[in-house]
């Protein structure tokens, strides 16, 4: 590419996937990064406090992950599905706000679907600490701390990179890292299989059961977005 060509592309222009090209400041991205960091404290407040409302108050009709998207003000997009054996597609749109709120231009970090990932994720993490300092974590192998650490941020990386792609329509690219997201997920559902019974600690069984649920909502997403890119290259492949 010319000296030219790379001004053109400087002062805007729409990239291969159509996505606008806008220049922002160090400081405009700062910002933008500030608001993904708050919005994801604030989606974590909201994931937190779901564990503590009372069953008989609870949504029947809805799940963990609906009800935290609506309380930060995000609405379901449900299509039908082209099977009726398949459920329906649900995923986290962001409603019609100021510019301000929700800048016009393309940062993952902003996505509500990252935003939902990188909370609950942090939620597993610190679950799975509490955990590594109780009695019980006798029972997993002497390297599964930091092993398990670390499988979480590879996790993390692939289920935003894979977000990403997604919205890029790069489907094949997005089904790969996706498949790996599962696989780690399943080592964790396998490593608390170890995890001992204590019948007598509540603060225990609530922990873990809080992680079990973390780790079966990050599942849930991964397989929506699998499903999602399967159903969108055999709609291209028609």
């Amino acid at each position: 590419m010319n000296e030219s060509e790379n001004r053109q592309d400087s002062n805007g222009g729409e990239n291969s996937n159509g996505r606008r090209q806008v220049l922002r400041t160090e400081r405009e991205w700062r910002e933008l990064l500030f608001r993904a960091e708050r919005e994801t404290t604030r989606f974590l407040k909201f994931y937190e406090e779901s564990f503590h409302i009372p069953e008989e108050e609870r949504d029947c009709d809805g799940d963990r992950l609906d009800h935290c998207a609506l309380a930060m003000g995000w609405h379901l997009s449900t299509e039908s599905s082209d099977s009726a054996e398949e459920a329906p597609s649900e995923e986290f749109s962001a409603d019609p706000a100021p510019a301000q709120e929700f800048p016009a231009v393309y940062s993952l970090h902003n996505l509500p679907e990252s935003i939902a990932v990188s909370a609950i994720y942090r939620f597993a993490r610190s679950r799975w600490q509490r955990l590594w300092g109780t009695p019980y974590a006798g029972k997993l192998s002497a390297r599964s701390g930091s092993a398990l650490a670390e499988s979480l941020a590879s996790a993390q990386r692939d289920m935003l990179l894979a977000i990403d792609a997604e919205d890029a329509m790069e489907l094949g690219l997005a089904i790969c890292l996706m498949k790996n997201v599962h696989s780690e997920l399943n080592r964790h559902f396998a490593e608390m299989e170890c995890l001992p019974t204590a019948v007598n600690d509540d603060g225990y069984t609530n922990l873990v059961c809080e992680l079990r649920c973390a780790l079966m909502d990050l599942r849930d997403i991964c397989l929506r977005i699998l499903r999602d890119a399967r159903n969108e290259i055999a709609k291209a492949s028609n």
